[in-house]
């Protein structure tokens, strides 16, 4: 497994013949953010209506809810950045 950045910041991961280009690590995170989202609030609704599991459908419902609370967080790490200035550059 080889990994560099090419020059537009996209990782790319080769695999043998196969290589996987990540162009935006942040978009990544957020659509797998927002699929955990939909899975633990449809597993609550499941075990809450269904099941009968009403403590888990809660806990479900909480971690959705905490993972809503994640995507904002994401937007703003994807909108800042934060570099090391070298010693010969200042703030001015």
């Amino acid at each position: 497994m080889k990994k560099h950045i090419d020059e537009d910041n996209n990782l790319h991961i080769s695999f043998g013949f196969l290589a996987i280009i990540l162009k935006d690590k942040y978009q990544l995170v957020y659509t797998i953010n927002d699929i955990l989202i939909g899975l633990l609030f449809l597993l609550g609704t499941i075990f809450n209506m269904l099941l009968g599991w009403k403590v888990l459908g809660a806990v479900m419902y909480i971690c959705g809810s905490v993972l809503l609370l994640i995507r904002p967080a994401i937007r703003i790490c994807r909108l800042l950045g934060v570099r090391r200035l070298n010693k010969e550059k200042t703030w001015r």
